[in-house]
């Protein structure tokens, strides 16, 4: 895992990256404080492959969004068998 400084990035590239998250879009629309204050908990966080973002029954207080490439979803049932589930692309 590898957490990118956000604070480096141009807003035009911020932009970009979060064009397609509509809730941002949103919000922004109608509260550019708001959006202001959202950038400020934002953090850009790259996954190797086959990388684990969260294990099943961990809290985690966090809301991921999938930006860019592929997200496999799976679960590792009571025999310890991995299960794939979904698969974002």
């Amino acid at each position: 895992m590898k957490i990118l400084d956000i604070s480096k990035l141009t807003d035009e590239t911020i932009k970009s990256l979060f064009r397609a998250i509509l809730f941002y879009k949103s919000v922004r629309k109608y509260s550019e404080s708001d959006y202001q204050a959202l950038i400020h908990y934002w953090r850009i966080i790259r996954f190797d492959t086959s990388e684990n973002v969260l294990n099943k029954g961990q809290i985690d207080s966090w809301s991921y969004f999938l930006v860019k490439g592929p997200l496999v979803a799976t679960v590792i049932g009571q025999q310890c068998v991995a299960q794939h589930i979904n698969n974002v692309t």
